[in-house]
């Protein structure tokens, strides 16, 4: 009877990495980068650079894995790409609004 050393191995699942589980390192860091990158969107350059990342990122890993159902990946890509809508946003307003009181005050 031959043992087998691997608890978590299925001999019927394929996976990128053959191992027990799929190597989504790039879908974990989309996600965290998307995450953070969401939050400081309306304060700072900050949002817009992380969000280029996490979309950048998610997109990567559906490319090398053809996984399109990973949560991570698709959590980081929304997140990404709300971060990036909403530092876009932020920066026109701030524009807009310095225009403004230049125009306003003549300077």
């Amino acid at each position: 009877m031959q043992e087998n050393n691997n608890y978590y191995e299925n001999p019927n699942v394929e996976t990128p990495n053959n191992g027990p589980y799929p190597d989504d390192g790039k879908a974990t860091a989309s996600m965290i980068c998307g995450i953070i990158g969401v939050i400081p969107c309306f304060w700072s350059l900050l949002g817009l650079v992380l969000g280029i990342v996490a979309v950048v990122l998610s997109s990567n890993y559906v490319k090398a894995t053809g996984d399109r159902q990973n949560s991570k990946a698709k959590a980081g890509q929304i997140c990404g790409i709300i971060a990036i809508i909403g530092s876009v946003v932020s920066i026109i307003a701030t524009v807009v609004y310095t225009a403004g009181v230049i125009s306003f005050t003549g300077l």
